[in-house]
């Protein structure tokens, strides 16, 4: 379980809400995979967390446009690598592969913290008065 921290705050209270947000439904999603057995609860959880993610991405990658941020394409490769590499975990994990969950689960945690902490900090300068 990931325990939201300042440390994760970047002062901008949208983007604040989603990252909270995101880490409550990753949350919700570890608890349900290790506590229940129902593929069709699991998946519905997880396809949960992908559409939000996704919500999330859209928001952010529009907010660097709007303020011109010089690194919006090296942030929204890394957005899309994230991507795929959920589509592929939910891919083997419905093609029969249960610890494919467990190491997306395992994925998620580190890539979301690492995320907030190294990369969306960089685009609060950017910000600077215009949110």
């Amino acid at each position: 379980m990931i325990d939201w921290n300042e440390n994760y705050e970047l002062k901008i209270e949208k983007v604040d809400k989603q990252h909270k947000y995101l880490i409550q439904l990753l949350n919700e999603f570890k608890e349900v995979f290790e506590t229940v057995s129902d593929k069709n609860v699991i998946e519905t959880l997880f396809l949960n967390l992908i559409n939000y993610c996704n919500y999330h991405f859209e928001n952010e990658e529009m907010v660097m446009q709007e303020c011109n941020y010089p690194d919006f394409d090296k942030h929204r490769t890394e957005h899309d690598i994230f991507f795929n590499n959920l589509e592929r975990a939910k891919l083997e994990y419905l093609n029969g592969n249960d610890s494919a969950l467990s190491y997306l689960i395992e994925y998620i945690e580190i890539w979301i913290i690492d995320h907030i902490i190294m990369e969306d900090k960089k685009y609060i300068p950017e910000l600077a008065g215009k949110f």
